[in-house]
């Protein structure tokens, strides 16, 4: 279940986290 739900949300997370990581990235660098 863990797996599934991760693996579910590791989409909608990944979408959120190329927008949101890329900014954070860029200001942390």
């Amino acid at each position: 279940m863990v797996k599934r739900a991760t693996l579910h949300n590791y989409e909608e997370v990944e979408n959120l986290d190329a927008r949101i990581g890329d900014t954070i990235f860029i200001k942390r660098a």
